[in-house]
């Protein structure tokens, strides 16, 4: 099987999992974002749909135009990336237990105080993005290999 092709299943296994997860142990879940004055609230499972989307993107892409992909460990090192980086931002929350409750404006839920928090996430968000800068040069790669031919 070519690594394109097992890729794909990768990234379509990862789409599956993420699906059944939303939908299951983590449908009760939310996301707290603070920004500046502004508080908002999202249900885990449309953060985790759009997680779906990319997985389910960059397997067609991976699947339909395997020629455009022909660095096999860059394909791996992107798909690896991506697959890390969306179970770390998926799962990120479930550390803090328990999670935050919103009867109350002053609570600080445990372990909030942890510096390595903001890392981690940010380092799983830098990963993502990375994820798709590598899926966007090795696409370019194969576009200009594709063409000197």
């Amino acid at each position: 099987m070519k690594t394109n092709k097992l890729a794909t299943f990768v990234l379509l296994a990862v789409a599956i999992f993420l699906t059944v997860a939303s939908k299951t142990f983590l449908s009760r879940d939310i996301l707290d974002i603070h920004v500046y004055d502004t508080y908002y609230v999202f249900g885990t499972s449309q953060v985790i749909f759009l997680y779906t989307l990319f997985a389910l993107a960059m397997g067609s892409f991976y699947y339909f135009t395997s020629s455009l992909f022909p660095v096999r460990w860059l394909t791996w090192v992107q798909v690896i990336t991506f697959t890390a980086s969306i179970l770390l931002i998926a799962f990120f929350h479930q550390w803090r237990i328990p999670n935050k409750r919103h009867y109350s404006i002053h609570y600080d839920p445990p372990f909030a105080d942890w510096p390595n928090d903001h890392l981690i996430f940010f380092c799983a968000v830098a990963g993502f993005l990375a994820a798709i800068a590598l899926f966007l040069i090795h696409m370019i790669i194969g576009i200009f290999q594709h063409n000197r031919k």
